[in-house]
């Protein structure tokens, strides 16, 4: 699973040699020239450390020269770089430069923080519990070498990087050949927490010369994954291991498969063809969590990868790639032996999001990894550390990015950011509210079976929570109420990822009241069979494919159930039903110009349908408008739809009014029945409006609309409460509208400020 070596040789046995978890004192820098040297701080940490190691570089030759500083593992523990020195972090630092794009630094790329060209860099590295490889204790060596100008150095320093305790709790083991049970010396242990498709990195240590470790955790259930040059990991098998307060769980042992075949490449930046030094990168099936592997590009860029002989999916992880200004692009190989000369180029990004980690009082949450990624294809993924005051900056190229995040105890609203030009930085600080409760339970069949390993979310439309099912069924989903005795409204159901496609269940999606520290216990989740599927292919009126979209189906009349898939770029999707009429849609839409049918499908159990057709027409003209009070006043954020006929079937276009109340939906020629969302405009203390019949032949019409405030007072300003400042709101439209005949006798005046009194006072 693991390289960790610049070259195509298989020699793992020197690979690691002489590591161990044994930490030997260490001085804290060392000169390695009369006039300059490197000195770090803190010069020992743990590997819980979440923050900043700061360095210093002095003895430059010249004012604004550039430096490359790299960090190895000390393989030999001699405390000199070289021989099998492991490189886990290389990066290039100019005296006096930071970089910048839009205007914001790029926080991930280090920098001279003084931004002076004095021969002296003052630069920072960030790390935090979850690094892959940053934090594996024993010692690490920087070395800092001229990259332009004289020569330097180069200038040597140590960090030591020891056990955090965790009161004594902790796991002990062997890793062994799973075919031979032989002894694994110097392999890689990753520990996981939680479950499988639901986990993050909790550590990582090394075996000694006899295959054996030993690792200090905090109390919870974790899994053991272990890597080693020639081997590949079994994740889909991989057990669960419960770490007790103050004990040590020994005579763990953890299992490695010989690897079927390889894949030599290089990692390069796309634009200069450069290789990216010390990057990890992750390999795995692309549509399962069996086999994994995990390896290291060498100074050059070159790698080599184990993998198994089915199509090998290759990741960088995204923070390692960020220091160098990339972006994470993943890539398969498709062969079933051996490959050469592979090659991996990512993305430099022009562009950046940037703002503030924290939670709903302000307070930044420090040292923190934020992500996000593309919803096209090919897929991109970006990736950040808060600093200490929650700051980030996440390099992007133009287009739409979807946050997220891994936070343990926190929830964060769910975002997609739309990044418009190249140069641009584009600000988005992100809420991450406190779990304060939880909903725990079992899912179960609609035959009473328990179901595990599967996803389940809690959701309330912006903040989502996952966790997956263990073997007997049973979830943990962490959840938080409104604040003190005010509940808050949450739905669970099947995550996306566990439905879609071949699934083997359909979501319901029942909801649960949450108050702050109000546990909810033996909640019962029920997931329907999958018993039948529906097949076909998305096509335009010229039957195009329509594809990389998604298509849901729900489950008539009261849509309790769901399903859907992801349309392939041919425009074919399989969606798994049951018995029962069922009502099929399209999302994920957004900018396509397509109005999809609306499609009703009546479905027997047991009995697959192929060869569907849904049919989404390209948009050939706009319908616009605004929706109003009788006040002139906008009305924001409320939906609107429109209905055709073309050939027998039934389409819908839809928009949504803006800070003015405008809209606007794509349509194509015909007869449409437009109208405006009721609950919508309910919600915001307003009646149902008429809808409208609206011609369509080309260009763009207009459909406005009016709607008259109900008799029910509206939270008009959003403060939770109906009081004198909604009237206020709405006596200030009244006055400065202009309009507003009430009763209907053809000027403004008394009367009408009447009808809204009246209304204010029932």
């Amino acid at each position: 699973m693991t390289h960790l070596h610049d070259r195509t040789s298989r020699n793992e046995q020197s690979a690691l040699r002489s590591i161990c978890l044994a930490l030997v004192p260490i001085a804290m820098a060392c000169a390695s020239a009369a006039h300059g040297a490197l000195v770090i701080s803190p010069s020992t940490i743990d590997n819980n450390f979440m923050g900043s190691i700061d360095l210093t570089i002095s003895g430059l030759a010249v004012a604004g020269q550039s430096v490359r500083v790299d960090e190895y593992l000390d393989s030999d523990g001699n405390g000199i770089v070289g021989g099998d020195d492991l490189l886990i972090r290389s990066v290039v630092v100019t005296d006096g430069q930071v970089t910048v794009i839009g205007g914001q630094r790029n926080l991930n790329i280090p920098g001279d923080e003084d931004q002076i060209a004095n021969q002296v860099i003052h630069t920072r590295l960030t790390s935090r519990l979850g690094d892959t490889t940053r934090l594996i204790s024993g010692v690490h060596l920087f070395r800092v070498v001229a990259t332009t100008g004289p020569s330097i150095g180069p200038f040597d320093a140590t960090l030591n990087v020891t056990q955090a305790n965790y009161g004594g709790s902790g796991i002990a083991g062997q890793v062994v050949d799973s075919t031979t049970n032989a002894a694994q010396p110097f392999s890689f242990v990753i520990f996981l927490s939680g479950t499988v498709g639901n986990h993050s990195v909790k550590g990582m240590a090394l075996t000694d010369s006899s295959g054996n470790f030993s690792f200090h955790l905090a109390p919870g259930t974790y899994i053991c994954v272990a890597g080693k040059s020639g081997y590949l990991y079994n994740l889909g098998s991989a057990p669960q291991v419960v770490v007790a307060p103050g004990a040590f769980t020994s005579n763990q042992t953890v299992a490695l498969t010989p690897s079927q075949r390889t894949i030599a490449g290089t990692v390069r930046d796309s634009v200069s063809l450069q290789g990216v030094p010390a990057v990890p990168m992750f390999g795995g099936h692309p549509h399962d969590e069996d086999f994994v592997s995990l390896t290291f590009s060498g100074a050059s860029g070159n790698f080599v990868m184990d993998a198994s002989s089915e199509p090998w999916q290759i990741e960088p992880e995204p923070s390692a790639i960020a220091v160098h200004g990339l972006i994470r692009t993943e890539s398969v190989e498709t062969s079933s032996g051996s490959v050469t000369g592979f090659i991996l180029d990512l993305p430099r990004a022009t562009s950046l999001i940037y703002g503030k980690l924290k939670r709903p009082d302000g307070t930044p949450l420090q040292f923190e990894f934020v992500e996000a990624q593309t919803n096209g294809l090919p897929e991109l993924k970006t990736g950040a550390i808060s600093d200490e005051d929650g700051n980030f900056t996440l390099g992007v190229v133009p287009g739409a990015w979807r946050f997220q995040f891994d936070l343990d105890g926190y929830l964060t609203q769910q975002l997609t950011v739309v990044v418009s030009n190249k140069g641009q930085a584009v600000q988005q600080d992100v809420v991450a509210h406190p779990i304060t409760a939880h909903i725990r339970g079992q899912v179960r069949d609609n035959l009473g079976n328990p179901v595990g390993g599967l996803g389940i979310v809690a959701h309330d439309y912006a903040v989502s929570s996952y966790t997956t099912t263990d073997d007997n069924g049973f979830f943990d989903l962490g959840v938080y109420g409104n604040g003190g005795t005010t509940p808050k409204t949450w739905e669970v159901a099947i995550s996306q990822s566990s439905e879609g496609g071949s699934g083997e269940y359909l979501s319901t999606h029942p909801t649960v009241d949450v108050q702050d520290g109000v546990d909810i216990e033996g909640f019962v989740y029920v997931a329907y069979i999958v018993t039948a599927h529906l097949r076909g292919h998305v096509l335009d009126e010229n039957d195009d494919p329509i594809g990389n979209i998604n298509i849901w189906a729900s489950k008539q009349p009261d849509g309790y159930l769901s399903s859907g898939d992801v349309v392939a770029a041919d425009g074919s999707f399989d969606i798994p039903v049951a018995g029962g009429n069922w009502h099929l849609g399209l999302s994920n839409i957004s900018g396509l110009n397509i109005i999809p049918q609306d499609m009703n499908v009546a479905v027997v159990d047991g009995v697959d349908q192929n060869n569907i057709v849904f049919r989404a027409f390209n948009g050939t003209s706009t319908i616009v408008g605004s929706v109003q009070s009788t006040l002139g006043a906008p009305i924001v954020g409320v939906g609107v739809y429109g209905v055709a006929t073309n050939g027998g079937n039934t389409y819908s276009s839809y928009g949504s009014t803006d800070s003015s109340g405008n809209y606007s939906m794509p349509v194509f020629s015909g007869l449409w029945s437009v109208g405006v969302d009721s609950s919508g405009l309910q919600a915001q203390g307003y009646m149902p409006v008429n809808s409208q019949p609206v011609f369509v032949s080309a260009g763009t019409v207009i459909a406005n609309f009016v709607a008259t405030p109900s008799s029910v007072p509206a939270d008009l300003n959003g403060d939770g409460s109906v009081n004198g400042a909604d009237l206020a709101i709405v006596l200030g439209n009244w006055g400065n509208s202009g309009v507003g005949d009430l009763t209907g006798d053809g000027t403004v005046d008394g009367a009408d400020l009447g009808v809204l009194l009246g209304a204010w006072s029932t």
